[in-house]
């Protein structure tokens, strides 16, 4: 991690908190998306329910559980 990582996490953060919604969420879902084999695994047995929830969400149709949120 550096400098850049720094200063983009910044600008995340800043768009994170335009609109309704629980932004923590929001930014780990994200960060799901794009983490490397290690720290998937970090996140996944932090927050094995946000994970679980992201990989039903992207198997739904429009990302929309029946029945949740």
């Amino acid at each position: 991690m550096g400098y850049e990582e720094y200063i983009k996490s910044q600008k995340l953060a800043a768009r994170a908190t335009i609109g309704p919604g629980n932004e923590f969420y929001s930014l780990l879902m994200a960060a799901i998306r794009f983490a490397d084999t290690d720290n998937l695994n970090a996140i996944k047995s932090r927050w094995p329910g946000v994970y679980q929830d992201l990989m039903a969400r992207i198997n739904a149709p429009g990302g929309k559980l029946a029945g949740a949120k």
